[in-house]
Parts: structure tokens; sequence; C-alpha cells
């Protein structure tokens, strides 16, 4: 029988020392499994997001590196007053799974970029 659900705050961050393509990665353990309802990113420089996808290869983006998400339409956390972006259904990560988000750097400066993906989390 499934665990109790807790608020889980999965994080990864990625340093650019200038313009480069780079790989968030969000695992699970074996035992657990998680619903991810927002996400957090906060940024120092200007970057794109070229995928999203699980371990099994499933996208959750049309986006590739022909026409990427460019970082100015996320609200990014510079300030505290802004909200974190609120997914319009739970991101299920399954026991076991991953989610990967590739990321490259256009401020052609050192840029840090953090993500959290915030949601729930529980023993499968």
């Amino acid at each position: 029988m499934p665990g109790e659900f807790y608020p889980y705050f999965l994080n990864d961050r990625v340093i650019f020392v200038g313009s480069d393509t780079q790989t968030f990665s969000f695992t699970i353990s074996a035992g657990d499994e998680m619903f991810v309802d927002e996400l957090r990113l906060l940024s120092t420089g200007a970057f794109t997001i070229g995928e999203i996808k699980d371990e099994s290869g499933k996208s959750y983006c049309s986006a590739d590196a022909a026409n990427p998400i460019p970082s100015g339409i996320f609200p990014t956390a510079n300030s505290h007053t802004i909200p974190p972006i609120k997914l319009p259904t739970s991101l299920h990560i399954d026991p076991s799974g991953k989610i990967t988000v590739t990321v490259t750097d256009t401020s052609a400066a050192a840029n840090t970029v953090d993500i959290v993906l915030i949601g729930r989390r529980r023993t499968a």
C-alpha cells in the first residue's frame, strides 16, 4: 500500500561559463513516486529550454534545438514576489523515473540556472 504524500522540492543547478548546452536531471528513487505541481526558475542570465522529457523518451513540450523556449517567457525568481509556475496538471514521475530538461545558455557569459520542481512525494 502506498505511503502518505508529503511536500517535496526536487532541485538541480547547472553552471555555464559561456554559451553552452547542459542537461538538468531530476531522478526519483526506486521505492518512491512524485507528482510535480509547480516549477520555479532562478537564473543569472538568459537561456533557452530545448526539450523536457522522461526516461522513456516521452516529451513534455514541442520545443527542440531549432525552436527552443526562451527564458524570457518564464517568470524567474529574482524577486520573492514572483510565484512559481503552476502546471496545468500534475507531472507524474514513476518510481525510478527521471525527468531531463536540456538548457542552452544564451547570455554569452557566466550564468547559473536553478530549477526546482515542487510537488508531492510518497513511498510507492
